[in-house]
């Protein structure tokens, strides 16, 4: 050996990385003493010491078949780890080895060198493939063995694509990646053709005459690796070993070559030979070919179907028909083992076929779809709930919602009791909020009472018992009956209100659940146990209530007459949850903050429909009231939903949104946060009191992000009347701040 690979070139670092320049001066044997060292260290780290098994390839040597252990290492030279410094030695492995061939010494001589013990780890058959490719024909003899490892081959395919396609380089910092100087870089070694081109392009180099006789080495290797793998199947493809070994036998054999007449760049005529598969390969390409055609129509179907669900201008009744078609042939077959990976989509799909057909479909193609789409509505309710759903907005891969808003496009005009009845029932569904939000509208349209029923039958529903796991099985039996037949008895209240002329049902009033956290001081006061609430055996689920209440946004303004209502009916609790009526040492149970959130949003937006004295009454003074910390946090929410609302030209009276925000912001003022951060001159702020001072000056304010103004020109053009207000929450703070 001459030179050292550690001393020939400086340790290139890995694609989009920088690593730090190391120059050992040491001998050859020194610099892969530690390569291989470091190559261990990673092995035993990934694996944690776990024995390979059958995890890795056998290049089968003239001297010996030889079991190089890890897959999973092949493109470590690559930057395929995470170690810096063990891919810059592999890297450099591979420049001091090339160097050597280069130098004239014998190409076997080098990869003896290269591959080391027989206990050596995949990561060096890379740097033996890039030595093979990149040094043809001096490799012709040695590349055999390597070429009669059909798992090696069809594994060394993926690595090509990333060697051609460059990594992404998502934070930008390749360009300020500085390579350390050598006498080789990274941009030589990608000049190599190991770079361009796979293992098994060599394959029809042996066709040539002077290669007969390795080319029959090579065959007779091969034929005992296809009696070894067995036959390929059906799907097996150039992944596939089993495919892989009877195309190279195929590339081998002479009779599968025909003299063809070939024009190069210059313009001149040569004669070449052109390999020509045999029958039963080109017949398995085809049919492979005609699959992949078939998944790639099938894919493109199943994303129209789901575009057209969630965009109405996509679809037409042409596109419902053609959805409908595709989704019978879909459900007549069952899918390939290659397939079911998309199942989930496909499944999605063919329900969205069905909304498609009820909702865009002509008349003749609904009445012939009803029977079937209701099937599959009602097959997709049978299901368990998934507590994805129950966070996934809109349509798209949420079942239930999907089935809901199906539902509502099959209804008949009019709609019938029976109808309904189902409608009401799946309320009870947790996402089928997401599909309520989509098709309120349509029952406004169908009948004005709808979208109040479904809503009251929803937020009933949220009223849940209380897990008890160590209740008899007798017990929780009767629970649960329980629970399902409040859901029922609410379901025949609202059937008798649309359709038998009964009094409309009341809204649900949530149970008030006793606090469950105390602030305790270091006081000796005695706790009056005897005073403490009893918690309630049910619960108000109020993150599935917010789904709802921000299902009707659109419809809110136009619907005042019973939004508003609904709204005062829920306000006892909200006040409740918020902290409203709590003595000093006590604080409401943690809360999602989604229930505020919607709740405020809807206040905000029908503003309009409540006088300037319900509004005092009704809102800002049980705002006002709450404790400090739970104040802060409500008077954000509403203040920001009222910005929104007035600066989007809601009918909100300007002199209505300034006494909100002059309410508000004298109450802030009287916070204690507020007076402890006003008498301190540094320029941080409390985490919960920074957002509300942001909102209160027309700013937007989360973590540890500066806070920004979000008003553009229109709106900064009738921020006139404000000022007052805002001088005198600046003025108040600096009163404190200055010396006396």
């Amino acid at each position: 050996m001459t030179g050292s690979p550690s001393s020939t070139m400086s340790f290139c670092h890995p694609p989009r990385r920088r690593v730090r320049s190391w120059n050992y001066s040491g001998t050859a044997r020194d610099g892969l003493a530690l390569i291989r060292r470091l190559v261990d260290h990673g092995i035993a780290v990934a694996t944690e010491g776990r024995a390979p098994g059958t995890n890795g390839f056998t290049i089968p040597f003239p001297e010996g078949d030889r079991f190089f252990p890890w897959v999973q290492s092949y493109g470590w030279s690559r930057g395929g780890c995470r170690s810096y410094a063990m891919v810059s030695g592999l890297m450099a492995l591979e420049a001091w080895a090339h160097q050597r061939v280069e130098a004239g010494e014998p190409i076997a001589a080098v990869l003896a060198d290269v591959l080391g013990e027989p206990s050596s780890s995949v990561a060096y058959l890379l740097i033996a493939v890039d030595l093979l490719l990149s040094h043809w024909p001096k490799s012709r003899e040695v590349a055999v063995p390597f070429l009669a490892c059909p798992e090696l081959f069809s594994f060394d395919r993926d690595r090509l694509s990333n060697d051609i396609q460059p990594r992404p380089d998502l934070f930008g910092l390749g360009e300020q990646a500085r390579e350390p100087s050598g006498s080789v870089t990274l941009a030589t070694l990608k000049e190599r053709l190991s770079r361009r081109i796979p293992l098994e392009r060599l394959l029809p180099e042996y066709i040539d005459a002077s290669a007969e006789t390795e080319r029959e080495v090579l065959t007779a290797a091969l034929l005992r690796a296809k009696e070894r793998l067995g036959a390929y199947g059906e799907t097996s493809t150039f992944g596939d070993p089993e495919f892989m070994v009877a195309h190279a036998l195929n590339v081998l054999n002479p009779a599968n070559y025909v003299e063809q007449q070939l024009t190069r760049t210059d313009g001149a005529s040569v004669a070449a030979l052109q390999y020509v598969q045999p029958e039963e390969e080109r017949v398995h390409l085809e049919q492979l070919q005609r699959a992949q055609s078939e998944r790639t129509s099938d894919f493109a179907m199943q994303l129209a179907i789901l575009n057209a669900m969630e965009d109405r201008k996509k679809s037409s009744a042409e596109l419902a028909e053609d959805a409908v078609k595709w989704a019978q042939a879909r459900s007549a077959r069952q899918p390939r083992g290659d397939e079911e990976a998309a199942s989930e989509m496909r499944e999605q799909a063919v329900l969205a076929s069905a909304l498609l057909a009820m909702r865009d479909g002509t008349p003749e193609l609904r009445q012939a779809q009803r029977e079937r789409a209701e099937t599959q509505f009602a097959a997709t309710l049978a299901g368990e709930d998934d507590a994805v759903h129950r966070f996934r907005s809109g349509l798209r891969y949420n079942p239930v919602a999907i089935a809901f808003a199906g539902r509502v496009y099959a209804l008949s005009a009019p709609p019938t009791a029976e109808e309904v009845t189902l409608l009401l029932r799946m309320a009870a569904r947790l996402a089928a909020a997401h599909g309520f939000a989509v098709v309120a509208s349509r029952l406004n349209e169908i009948d004005v009472r709808l979208p109040r029923s479904v809503l009251r039958s929803a937020l009933t529903s949220c009223v849940r018992q209380h897990r008890q796991w160590d209740l008899p099985e007798e017990q929780q039996a009767a629970r649960k009956q329980a629970q399902e037949d409040a859901g029922a008895h609410a379901v025949a209240a609202e059937i008798d209100w649309l359709f038998n002329g009964a009094t409309e049902p009341a809204w649900p009033d949530p149970p008030h659940e006793a606090p469950v956290r105390k602030r305790y001081s270091l006081r000796f006061a005695e706790v009056d146990e005897a005073s403490e609430e009893e918690p309630s055996d049910t619960f108000f689920d109020d993150q599935c209530g917010a789904l709802w209440l921000q299902a009707i946004r659109g419809i809110s303004t136009s619907q005042a007459d019973w939004v508003v209502p609904m709204l005062d009916g829920l306000a006892a609790w909200t006040w409740r949850a918020n902290g409203a009526g709590l003595s000093p040492d006590e604080e409401p149970s943690e809360r999602s903050h989604e229930w505020n959130d919607a709740y405020f949003d809807l206040m905000a937006q029908l503003l309009p429909a409540r006088s300037s004295e319900n509004i005092d009454a009704s809102l800002l003074t049980p705002i006002c009231e709450l404790p400090d910390d739970q104040f802060i946090g409500v008077a954000t929410t509403f203040l920001g939903a009222v910005d929104d609302a007035f600066f989007n030209d809601r009918p909100i009276d300007t002199s209505l949104a300034v006494h909100i925000r002059t309410t508000l912001a004298r109450r802030l003022m009287s916070t204690r946060g507020w007076r402890r951060m006003a008498g301190d001159a540094s320029t941080s702020i409390e985490f919960r009191l920074g957002p509300a001072v942001a909102t209160m000056f027309f700013n937007m304010a989360a973590g540890f992000e500066p806070p920004k103004a979000h008003l553009l020109t229109p709106g900064i053009k009738r921020l006139a009347p404000f000022l007052p207000v805002l001088e005198e929450l600046a003025t108040d703070g600096a009163a404190i701040t200055s010396p006396a």
